[in-house]
This record gives structure tokens, C-alpha cells and sequence, in this order.
């Protein structure tokens, strides 16, 4: 316990950017066996219907179920072969073309034999907006696209932004199992505990349980929509509750740090901030991306990019 928080010294510079200092440890270089097969290196009997896939098919496609709309792109190796899938989850006020558009995750990982679903918070007059009800409606649409097109069990991803990253701690919290590992990205893993923006959160209670999976989260320190304590909060408790020892730099710049901290099971949480914005000033934005919501196209790092690589190198494995 001690070790983690020697490791994860944080301060706030003048220019509100974090500072984590890094330092040699037992588990310094520690990486865990991995013995699973890449997506879509295995041949698969057949695809057939399920509950809500009722005609399973290569291409993109759009569908309802169980009260929401879905986007679900499947590559046609994933006909022949057993795919990974990611599940791509957009914020609030966004649907799945915005969210696609800013990781392009459905590109990026069709090209690695991922299968990506898109879930679409229905509309309301304040916007698309997720809810915690919504949670159990997308975990059936998870193992109906799983069950249908037979998925690779160890290579089943979660990631999401804003409110979608919300929804990415929530499974963390409740289905932990069914992921090999997530990337939440401008929320931290907790509720309001204010209206004022940016928002403060505090962070889950009984959540980060025995089932431990890899994360990759990343949080901009200029962000004016969900403050940047609670970023600092969530990573604080993660490594408590997961006795996180170590503290390794991955890279940084004057712009960004990105720090992993692992323990003796080898389990990983890698933590990117970044002082980035947006064009309208905010740092509620995606990395990479010239969109609106995107941080600039010539930052080092691309989200997307980042998220597909972490979720290649980080299947579930079976405990040792």
C-alpha cells in the first residue's frame, strides 16, 4: 500500500499539469505470460441467430434491441474466423457515428479481426444520455453479438468517453469477468457530487473487486467538464484496492505523461493525462482528433490508435 502511494506522488504545477514521480520496484519490467491467440486466428463452425442478432452478417449494420439502437460493424474474416469485439461507448449528447468518428475504432480494429459495437443512448430533449438502467440492456446485446458470431472469450474489450467512460467503470464494477481489459477516457470512476462544472465526483465505494482486469484511462488536467480530481481520485483508489506498487513512465512530453503502475499479479493500470484542448478551450477531448471533441490532429497520441494496441497486447488470461 505504502509503496503505491510513494509511487503516485501528485501535485498540481502552475500550469495545472500532473506530476507522478517514478521509481524502481520488485515489479519494474514485470509483464504477465500471455498465451492467447491473436483475433480472428481461429476458425469458428458457423455464425447463427441470436436473441438479438437475428440475421448475423459481415458488414455495418444498425439494429434495435432491448429498447436501445446499436451500430455493429463485423469484418467478414469474423464469418470464418473467432473475433475479438470492442464496445465503443459515446458521451453525452453524442450518438455512435460522433463517437466512431473520433476513435475510428471500427476502421482500426475490422483491420485487426475486431468485431466493434456501438450502443446508442436513446434520444431525450436534453440530448442522448446514459443511465445505470441502461447497463444490463447492453451487457444482453454483449453475449447475444458474442453467442452469434463466437467471439473470442479473452478478447472482449469495453471502452467509452465522457458519460460512455462512466458506463466503462460501471461494467468494470459489475461484469469485470467478461473483459479482458478497458479504456475509459474524461471521467472517472465515480458520481456527482456537484452541479457546478466542471464537475467533481467521488469515487465508487466496493467496486474494484478480486477480479482484477487491465485499464487504460486517460483524463486531460485542463478538462472544464469533469473535474481533473476526480481522475486523480480514481487512479488513488484503483491502486489501493489493487495494491498497485510500481510507477513506470511510458512516455511524456511538456503535454502529457503517461504512467503505468502494475502489481505482483501483473496486473496493469496505465494512467494518460494530458494539458491538450480543444478548440472551444476545453480539455474534454480526445487525443489526436480534429474534430470538435478532439484535442488536435497533431498531438503524439492517437486515441483510437492507443486504445486498439492496449487491447491487442491485454486479453483476458487465466489466472496462474
Amino acid at each position: 500500500m505504502k509503496l503505491f502511494y510513494l509511487s503516485l506522488t501528485i501535485a498540481i504545477s502552475a500550469s495545472s499539469f500532473l506530476n507522478i514521480s517514478a521509481s524502481e520496484s520488485q515489479y519494474d519490467g514485470f509483464q504477465k505470460k500471455i498465451e492467447v491467440p491473436l483475433a480472428a486466428s481461429l476458425p469458428i463452425k458457423g455464425i447463427k441467430a441470436d436473441y438479438c442478432i437475428k440475421k448475423p452478417k459481415a458488414g455495418r449494420s444498425s439494429f434495435n434491441c432491448e429498447g436501445l439502437s446499436f451500430v455493429l460493424n463485423v469484418p467478414v474474416i469474423c464469418l470464418t474466423k473467432s473475433c475479438g469485439l470492442i464496445i465503443d461507448v459515446h458521451g453525452w449528447n453524442m450518438d455512435a457515428r460522433i463517437q466512431d468518428r473520433n476513435t475510428k475504432l471500427i476502421k482500426l480494429g475490422g483491420e485487426k479481426g475486431y468485431i466493434v459495437l456501438n450502443p446508442q443512448a436513446k434520444k431525450s430533449t436534453t440530448g442522448r444520455s446514459w443511465t445505470p438502467k441502461d447497463d444490463k440492456k447492453v451487457l444482453a446485446v454483449i453475449n447475444s453479438v458474442e453467442k452469434a458470431f463466437q467471439v473470442m472469450e479473452e478478447r472482449v474489450h469495453f471502452t467509452g468517453f465522457s458519460q460512455g467512460a462512466l458506463m466503462t467503470w460501471r461494467f468494470v464494477c459489475k461484469y469485470s469477468e467478461k473483459f479482458g481489459s478497458v479504456a475509459p477516457i474524461a471521467h472517472g470512476a465515480g458520481t456527482y457530487i456537484s452541479s457546478a462544472r466542471p464537475l467533481r465526483i467521488k469515487v465508487m465505494d466496493n467496486c474494484f473487486g478480486t477480479n482484477e482486469l487491465d485499464i487504460l484511462y486517460a483524463h486531460g488536467s485542463k478538462d472544464k467538464l469533469v473535474h481533473f480530481s476526480g481522475a486523480i481520485n480514481t487512479v488513488k483508489k484503483i491502486g489501493s484496492e489493487w495494491q498497485l506498487g510500481n510507477a513506470k513512465i511510458i512516455s511524456e512530453d511538456e503535454n502529457h505523461k503517461r504512467i503505468r503502475f502494475s502489481n505482483s499479479k501483473g496486473t496493469k493500470l496505465e494512467f494518460l493525462s494530458y494539458d491538450w484542448i480543444s478548440q472551444y478551450g476545453s480539455g474534454h477531448c480526445f487525443p489526436g482528433v480534429k474534430s470538435y471533441l478532439g484535442c488536435g490532429e497533431n498531438n503524439p497520441l492517437r486515441w483510437g490508435e492507443e486504445v486498439l494496441k492496449f487491447f491487442i497486447d491485454n486479453p483476458k488470461v487465466a489466472p496462474s
